[in-house]
């Protein structure tokens, strides 16, 4: 049996690196021309362009959303209070919260006002913003989901005007601006 040897024998020697035979070549090798960087930047902007404009649907829906939460939230509220000034017996109506707050009564409902149904419902945790007003001197609470047109989705409280009567709550099934 014959040896093999693994060594290269004497006359060789490693090739040098293949230039390129054209520009084109030698360019490839560099990297991106400045135009070819400008294409790529040009088309992710369309991409993203695109991808933006189809947003807007959902942020429609998730303003819809978050006014039905709020809605149910405040019709939650207001039976509960309610049920517990029925409970109590007393005129005005104490109810307090488990933190400790108490709720602002009138007519054995919560009032439309901050410490009223905004506490009662904890509107405050709720991606909701609500403005205080009067019409012909009934106090109203308006709860609505801000969009980029104003105040977007909402609904209005409308306290009780006497003892015995319900409170109302206005809301338009409208789509979300």
């Amino acid at each position: 049996m014959q040896e093999i040897s693994l060594q290269h024998p004497a006359h060789w020697r490693p090739c040098p690196p293949a230039r390129p035979s054209s520009p084109r070549i030698a360019r490839a090798q560099r990297g991106a021309s400045r135009f070819e960087f400008g294409v790529v930047v040009v088309v992710a902007g369309v991409l993203l362009t695109l991808a933006l404009s189809s947003l807007g649907p959902w942020q429609q829906r998730l303003r819809q959303w978050r006014l039905e939460q709020a809605l149910s939230t405040v019709r939650a509220a207001v039976i509960l209070h309610h049920a517990r000034c029925v409970q109590s017996g007393t005129r005005p109506c104490i109810v307090t919260l488990p933190d400790g707050q108490r709720v602002a009564d009138i007519h054995g409902y919560p009032a439309a006002s901050e410490d009223g149904l905004v506490r009662a419902a904890s509107l405050g945790s709720l991606e909701v913003k609500w403005r205080v007003w009067e019409q012909h001197g009934l106090p109203m609470l308006t709860v609505y989901v801000p969009s980029p047109a104003g105040e977007g989705c909402q609904f209005t409280y409308v306290q009780a005007p006497t003892w015995g009567a319900e409170p109302g709550i206005d809301h338009q099934r409208a789509p979300c601006p």
